[in-house]
């Protein structure tokens, strides 16, 4: 019997979290021989886990803190691996563990790949040195993992041009059904228009600042539409910034904030809105291409290579740091019903092509299962 580690410490919101719950979720409904250790902070509820073979390491909550994540890394989670005696860990984290256990490592930090984006100019100082030192850290432990994970062939083909890797599988994302269906139906409450959702927590790398001179072009010009923004100022210090600078300017009845959506009510969110808006400049995956497909709406988003390479046929692109190039993308797009019609069969085609959650766990494990033949077990 094989004892499998599973870090999901840092897997705090976005694509990262789902991945990781999808995994377990479907881990819990098999019948499994080996033992896996989920390594999670107390702030996580995995209270719903039933199968035996699965043990949450609940570890304390400051191992969330970004800042402390290069020590605790570098220094502590090996140490932590080595007392339950691992064979392999699966690494969901946003680092690399410092360890000599198996290491399969699932790459998701997209500034890692883009490290002349004007991104980097836009930080603040702090945020520009948390993500020096993160991307620092990157660099030098990337050859350590026996295989990194790739979303996208974009991903895989950056990572081999930028860092010389060859130990690299990809393994494409799936529509977690999680953030697709439900159960109740929940009209949001939304103005009328032709409604833009942008769907996403704030983060800098999303260029959701792009949105005000966009919507000033917008209300200058007299066009119904509206952009729904789910930002929380809580999200991150710029994040009050933005929706101060919103409501100074006026722009309110454009750019329409309703906040952190619950997961729950995400399905009737996309339903009631008439596209995706996504101006963001860096992404490794993001799901949200996904469920706009799945959803049947039109994606309008940054003309780079992340976003092709998942949307192909399936979006209308823009410069993202132009907003009179988005509206000009935005009327175009809405001005013209067969053009709508084709970007939404596009999408349809690419989802047909796209494994779904079971066959994205069944990669994962086929991946674990090749590493765990290289090694001997602790226990049988």
């Amino acid at each position: 019997m094989y004892r499998i580690a599973i870090n999901g410490i840092n897997s705090k919101a976005g694509g990262g979290r789902t991945i990781l719950f999808d995994y377990i979720k479907h881990l819990d409904r098999q019948e499994i021989g080996n033992r896996y250790f989920l390594l999670a902070t107390k702030h996580e509820d995995f209270g719903w886990i039933s199968n035996g073979r699965i043990t949450v390491v609940e570890l304390p909550a400051y191992y969330r803190k970004t800042i402390l994540a290069p020590i605790i890394y570098e220094f502590i989670i090996g140490n932590c691996l080595d007392k339950i005696k691992i064979d392999v860990v699966l690494n969901f984290g946003d680092l690399i563990i410092n360890t000599r256990i198996p290491q399969i490592y699932l790459f998701d930090w997209p500034y890692a790949l883009y490290p002349n984006s004007i991104i980097w100019k836009r930080m603040g100082w702090y945020d520009r040195f948390i993500r020096r030192i993160k991307l620092y850290l990157i660099k030098i432990r990337l050859h350590h993992p026996t295989v990194v994970i790739a979303q996208t062939l974009v991903v895989k083909e950056s990572l081999e041009d930028l860092y010389g890797l060859t130990n690299i599988s990809i393994v494409p994302n799936a529509i977690s059904l999680v953030n697709v269906q439900c159960d109740h139906v929940r009209e949001p409450a939304l103005p009328s228009g032709t409604r833009l959702l942008c769907l996403t927590h704030y983060y800098p790398h999303k260029n959701l600042e792009i949105c005000l001179p966009l919507a000033e072009r917008i209300r200058d010009a007299g066009y119904d539409y509206k952009i729904i923004m789910t930002v929380d100022e809580k999200q991150h210090p710029k994040a009050i910034e933005l929706l101060r600078n919103i409501k100074e300017k006026g722009l309110d009845e454009i750019i329409v904030n309703i906040g952190s959506v619950p997961i729950a009510d995400v399905p009737s969110l996309y339903k009631a809105c008439d596209g995706l808006l996504l101006p963001t400049l860096l992404e490794s995956f993001s799901a949200t291409y996904l469920e706009a497909m799945f959803h049947g709406i039109p994606i309008l988003t940054s003309n780079l290579d992340f976003a092709k390479g998942v949307c192909g046929d399936a979006a209308c692109y823009f410069d993202p740091l132009d907003p009179d190039d988005i509206l000009k993308i935005l009327n175009e797009v809405f001005d013209d019903p067969h053009r709508m019609n084709s970007l939404v069969e596009a999408a349809r085609e690419i989802l047909n092509n796209l494994p779904g959650p079971t066959q994205v766990f069944c990669r994962y494990q086929e991946i674990l299962s090749s590493e765990l033949e290289k090694t001997s077990p602790n226990a049988k």
